[in-house]
């Protein structure tokens, strides 16, 4: 008997959204990577999706005011392992 490997494939997405700096009206881009257990994405789903993009956009600046934050593309990258998504 052989070891038997246990690849955790996962369903990658890639993610595109806009939002609006209230301090100054200024307009911005975000996207992010998202790697999910299934291809169903409903309304709660996208809710956390458009959360955490949301919160990583704050690490990076602490000072916004995110206001009209949309989220407007989810493009399927396929399904992989996180090693096979970051070679």
């Amino acid at each position: 008997m052989g070891i038997q490997m246990h690849t955790n494939k996962k369903h990658w997405y890639l993610v595109y959204a806009t939002y609006e700096d209230a301090r100054n009206s200024s307009k911005h881009m975000a996207e992010g990577t998202f790697s999910l257990s299934s291809t169903n994405i409903n309304k709660s789903m996208l809710a956390i999706i458009r959360t955490d993009l949301i919160k990583r956009v704050l690490e990076q600046n602490t000072d916004l005011e995110i206001e009209n934050f949309k989220l407007h593309a989810l493009s399927y990258l396929g399904e992989m392992t996180e090693q096979a998504f970051n070679a």
